[in-house]
């Protein structure tokens, strides 16, 4: 392989890991969000639960399953928000293993450089 064909190679892997570092960076912010709007909708309906249950009559599992149809609303915007979170996460897992990825092929062109520049001083 040409030396100068990997180190243009490793030029583009050098962008590529700087754009990926970027769009990482986008993504962990919006993972961040997510977890905010998950915990604040799990506490939304914790809140909701509680004064159903402090609101309603009847026996202890009577109360309950009252106030969780009360709230079953709430229940699933809570559900969905950590659906959504769990979604970011997994955005933020996928582009780090993309940057790991990158990274190893910059490792492996910077080891095909050194060997082809070690040849052309033999030659």
């Amino acid at each position: 392989m040409d030396g100068d064909v990997l180190a243009r190679q490793l030029g583009e892997l050098g962008r590529q890991l700087d754009d990926a570092t970027e769009e990482l960076a986008k993504l962990d912010i919006l993972a961040t969000g997510a977890g905010i709007k998950a915990a604040n909708a799990k506490e939304v309906y914790e809140d909701r639960l509680a004064e159903a249950f402090i609101a309603a009559e009847g026996s202890v599992e009577t109360r309950k399953a009252s106030a969780r149809l009360c709230c079953m609303s709430y229940g699933i915007d809570a559900r969905a928000a950590a659906a959504d979170w769990e979604k970011a996460k997994s955005q933020v897992r996928n582009q780090q293993a993309l940057m790991r990825t990158i990274s190893m092929r910059i490792e492996i062109g910077r080891s095909l450089l050194s060997r082809e520049k070690a040849l052309a001083v033999l030659s």
